[in-house]
């Protein structure tokens, strides 16, 4: 026997017994209308459906009790198209019949009638899609490399604002010493353009010049065969020939400190430019062949043609000193420079004294010392002076036979060292 209690309950309004005994359920009478309410049809299709179990069908036997459903709880459309193409296109009667029961039944439930069919089928389901729950540990890791970035971003324009503001402030204290550059080869053009020693240099050497593809793989440069990897070990003979013979080699020392003078200004220029303007040093002044002939000039001027003169001393002693390092071996050079003039002053080879004099008498600043250290601490006694901060690099160069390059390095270490 079928026992509807919900029925009962909501039309008599009298709660069931307590217990749930099977002799206190038989003992209840039904009336004919909960029968009708309640009839076997509808507790089979109920047993048999999940979505009204899991709504809390309690099923004993074919028993039910069932909770009605609310106005607010929405069809299922899907539900309801599927019963409804087999009422259109069931194969028997029966079963088209027994399926326009089905959605009657499911329609009724819902507040709807049949003729209200075409009008729910034209709604879009209302099975809720599946989601993926968040994973917790992605989110935060994505939070983690947001705040990373974020602060690399900030460091990275905090280091651009200080690299921009030095800049400005290197600019401001080199722009003296960069408009004299700019005034003296014409524009910033002209300094990086080469000139007639360049040009005759790289013309010697083109039959060993070629495109290197293979020494660095995906890039393309150019090279020259018989040059050494990196910048120790020696040019190949022939090609040192060439560059030896592309201009005429010095002959005396004053020859060589000359071109040595030349080279050293020019790569300075360029430097101080490339940097002035960009921010960025220039990594090579010059071409490799030319950097070979500079090193060339510079050891027969520094260390490999002896001195003749007492000049010939001192223009070698302030190259030195200018360089701003020392070692045992050039001391002995200079020790054999001195030396080898003494001896020819006491044979009449060298300048007498009035000469020497009457040259000091001639510049318009008194001979410097020739000891480096004492150069060196009177340019930083007159660079702490206003008089020697308003004066350029080549002033203060010119007033004790220093370059302007020793000058700015004796400045930069000044600036350095202040609090």
């Amino acid at each position: 026997m079928l026992i509807c209690l919900a029925a009962r309950e909501q039309r008599t309004g009298v709660r069931s017994p307590p217990g749930n005994s099977l002799s206190m359920i038989a003992d209840w009478r039904v009336s004919a209308s909960d029968s009708e309410a309640c009839t076997r049809e509808r507790a089979i299709s109920n047993a048999i459906s999940s979505v009204h179990f899991e709504r809390g069908l309690l099923l004993f036997k074919l028993n039910i009790w069932e909770i009605p459903v609310t106005a607010s709880e929405k069809i299922n459309i899907e539900r309801l198209r599927a019963i409804w193409a087999l009422v259109v296109s069931g194969s028997t009667e029966g079963e088209r019949d027994n399926a326009r029961g089905h959605a009657e039944k499911l329609l009724k439930r819902h507040g709807h009638s049949l003729s209200d069919v075409p009008k729910l089928l034209k709604r879009k389901g209302t099975r809720r899609k599946a989601t993926t729950p968040p994973d917790w540990y992605d989110q935060w890791e994505d939070q983690v490399r947001r705040e990373k970035e974020d602060l690399q971003r900030r460091e990275e324009e905090a280091r651009e604002a200080e690299r921009k503001s030095w800049h400005a402030k290197w600019q401001a204290e080199h722009e003296a010493e960069y408009e004299e550059i700019l005034a003296r080869f014409g524009s910033s053009e002209q300094v990086f353009k080469l000139n007639a020693m360049e040009e005759a240099i790289l013309e010697s050497v083109k039959p060993w010049r070629f495109v290197d593809k293979t020494s660095h793989p995906g890039y393309e440069f150019v090279n020259w065969r018989g040059r050494p990897r990196g910048d120790l070990g020696d040019w190949a003979d022939d090609i040192l020939d060439a560059i030896k013979g592309a201009v005429p080699m010095p002959q005396t020392l004053a020859e060589a400190m000359a071109e040595a003078d030349v080279w050293d200004a020019l790569g300075h220029a360029r430097w101080l430019v490339s940097k002035y303007e960009t921010g960025e040093a220039i990594e090579e002044t010059f071409e490799p062949p030319v950097s070979q002939r500079n090193w060339l000039i510079r050891d027969l001027a520094d260390r490999d043609m002896p001195a003749e003169t007492l000049d010939d001393v001192i223009h070698r002693t302030r190259r030195l000193a200018n360089r701003g390092y020392r070692d045992d071996y050039e001391l002995e050079l200079l020790l054999a420079d001195l030396m080898r003039v003494r001896s020819a002053s006491a044979a009449g080879k060298v300048e007498d004294l009035e000469n020497r004099q009457r040259e000091d008498v001639q510049n318009e600043h008194p001979r410097p010392p020739l000891s480096a250290r004492e150069r060196r601490v009177q340019i930083e006694r007159i660079l702490q002076t206003e008089k020697g901060r308003a004066m350029s690099l080549r002033q203060i160069a010119r007033m004790f036979g220093a370059s302007p390059a020793t000058v700015l390095s004796i400045r930069n270490k000044i600036e350095q060292s202040a609090p």
